[in-house]
């Protein structure tokens, strides 16, 4: 099954990344990583409304949610509003692959806001290139630097990559070596 990355968006969220986070910097940008907190993991659902569904009966709605081969049912809930008197879906469902990505572009690197916002789907589309190095239940924040206004797209996924390889190999040796002490 597919890795889902989910976003990051909250201040509070970065921050508290920052505190515990693991660091590579790279000359385009700085990657943080850290485990996604337990209420995530623990109540990861991700809701999702379906207007186009409004004509089907409730039952109906149910049973073309359920279908959906992609995702994984858990419990779905349907509403109908009695003011507006429409009816309304609401699917809930837990994502067991997933890992969230928050990016930073601050005023440093470009004073204009289309080129940070630019810099952002750069690194959006960087992360989705490098996705087999994500890894699950895992958060990450990319902080651009200055020197990636001059960076051409292939530089920023090459760095990418490589970044996510060597935090990869760091979180497998901390595991081995956690498992060694426990043995012991």
């Amino acid at each position: 099954m597919l890795l889902k990355i989910l976003s990051i968006k909250k201040s509070s969220e970065f921050t508290k990344v920052n505190k515990i986070a693991k660091k590579f910097i790279v000359p385009n940008f700085i990657i943080l990583t850290a485990p996604t907190p337990n209420n995530y993991i623990k109540n990861n659902l991700v809701t999702q409304d379906n207007s186009d569904l409004s004509i089907l009966s409730c039952e109906e709605n149910i049973k073309k949610i359920s279908q959906n081969p992609l995702l994984n049912n858990k419990k779905i809930t349907a509403n109908i509003d009695e003011k507006s008197k429409k009816q309304s879906v609401k699917k809930l469902f837990f994502i067991d692959d997933f890992c969230r990505a928050g990016f930073t572009v601050s005023k440093n690197v470009s004073k204009l806001a289309n080129r940070r916002n630019l810099i952002k789907r750069h690194l959006r589309e960087a992360l989705w290139a490098n996705a087999k190095y994500l890894n699950k239940q895992q958060d990450y924040i990319i902080i651009a630097r200055n020197n990636i206004l001059q960076a051409q797209y292939q530089h920023i996924i090459r760095d990418l990559g490589f970044a996510l390889k060597r935090l990869n190999n760091d979180f497998k040796y901390i595991k081995k070596n956690d498992r060694a002490k426990e043995i012991k």
